[in-house]
């Protein structure tokens, strides 16, 4: 009697896996029996964790109270994971800054990827830098950020040129912020963050950042998209116009007892610019910022509002 042998392919038996970060220097010595956080991504890169699955990156506990210094240039991420730090207070990630300029982190397209427990920090995107934007990330998939900190990256020459969004630039995708705060970042466009995708912002911090021209907390583009701030602060931001927020043609969600106060415009729109778009308001405090128009909230371009669960502490809504 003779049998027939079969053999079943595997390769859709995809399995995510863990990558330990060890040392906190640039080292991409294969076999030398450390890991880099270039080399845990790099190897995370080449390992499909399978459809609706995620690799993980995260660090041994003798790297708790460092600083990861990157001296290279950017990381990119081509596949879904999360990099699990042990939290903002207790791990930094940074470009050294008297080398080279690059941002820190490029997520790709199809790509989910969450960032936990870091401070991300002194990333800089040059002008020239293609594409353009992002100091910390440049992002292109499903980004979501939890209790992190981005602190003094930079997008764009000397927040002159194409630089948009100082530490995020959200370009496709989406993007989730959770507990994170944004401060001290800067670019041409959106100090701390530029977006043209939907968002949605929980109980974050945006402060001290700046732009050369608009947005100097957050900058929000596109028709048909929302972005929802909840219980978060945007405060001590600087821009042209919309020094806290600026809006253009998208909708603006503000609930759940945010705040914008304290921001400075030049220029127009204090609190916020909506060029076209809309701007909801929900359970809000808008108090205390200042501009030549709009200290509060400036509409122009057929923008409009509507709720009226609003608080003005000293600002107005123009026109």
């Amino acid at each position: 009697m003779r049998v027939e042998l079969r053999c079943e392919a595997l390769e859709d038996r995809c399995t995510p896996a863990t990558f330990t970060v060890t040392t906190d220097v640039e080292n991409n010595t294969p076999g030398d029996g450390v890991v880099s956080l270039r080399e845990a991504v790099d190897s995370s890169n080449k390992n499909d964790p399978g459809a609706g699955k995620q690799n993980v990156v995260d660090f041994a506990a003798g790297l708790k109270g460092k600083a990861i210094t990157l001296t290279q240039d950017q990381i990119v991420i081509t596949k879904s994971v999360r990099i699990m730090g042990p939290g903002s207070a207790d791990l930094t990630v940074k470009r050294n800054t008297s080398g080279a300029q690059f941002r820190l982190f490029t997520v790709n397209a199809n790509t989910t990827v969450l960032f936990q427990g870091l401070t991300l920090r002194d990333g800089y995107a040059p002008g020239s830098a293609v594409p353009a934007g992002g100091g910390a990330i440049y992002s292109e998939g499903t980004l979501t950020v939890s209790v992190s900190q981005f602190l003094s990256n930079v997008a764009g020459s000397h927040y002159t040129g194409p630089g948009r969004g100082g530490a995020i630039r959200a370009a496709a995708g989406s993007l989730e912020l959770l507990g994170t705060t944004l401060g001290g970042n800067g670019a041409t466009y959106g100090g701390a963050v530029y977006a043209a995708v939907p968002v949605v912002m929980n109980d974050c911090v945006v402060t001290l950042n700046n732009a050369a021209t608009s947005g100097g907390g957050l900058y929000f583009v596109g028709a048909g998209k929302t972005a929802e701030l909840r219980g978060t602060e945007v405060f001590g931001n600087g821009a042209l116009e919309g020094a806290g927020v600026f809006l253009e043609g998208a909708t603006l969600d503000l609930r759940l007892q945010t705040k914008l106060y304290d921001n400075a415009a030049s220029g127009k729109g204090g609190g916020v610019y909506a060029n076209g778009g809309k701007v909801l308001y929900d359970g809000v405090t808008i108090g205390d910022n200042t501009a030549s128009v709009g200290d509060g909230v400036y509409l122009t371009g057929g923008a409009t509002t509507e709720g009226t669960n609003v608080v003005w502490n000293n600002d107005v809504q123009a026109p």
